[in-house]
């Protein structure tokens, strides 16, 4: 059974200022606090920088307002949209 596109989910790769544990507990209740959205863990890229997906689609206002929430924090360096599964 598939995913709806009303319910599908934004994937983000966050570059971290330092290496992190991306799939501790604390972080995520941390990164789901921070954005009021359900950050769910995806995978690791490198020690700095790992994969996750919001609970929004990427043309709703309260993703963008997600997105720039995780950006402004002091742990982070850059948010990036994940598009490369998406792509024809």
């Amino acid at each position: 059974m598939g995913v709806s596109p009303e319910v599908s989910l934004t994937r983000v790769m966050i570059g971290f200022r330092t290496a992190v544990n991306g799939d501790s507990a604390g972080l995520l209740t941390s990164l789901t606090v921070s954005s009021a959205a359900n950050v769910t863990y995806q995978s690791a890229v490198s020690p700095t920088t790992h994969s996750y997906r919001l609970s929004c689609t990427s043309d709703d206002t309260r993703c963008e307002r997600a997105l720039l929430a995780i950006a402004a924090r002091a742990d982070v360096v850059s948010v990036t949209r994940d598009d490369m599964k998406t792509r024809p």
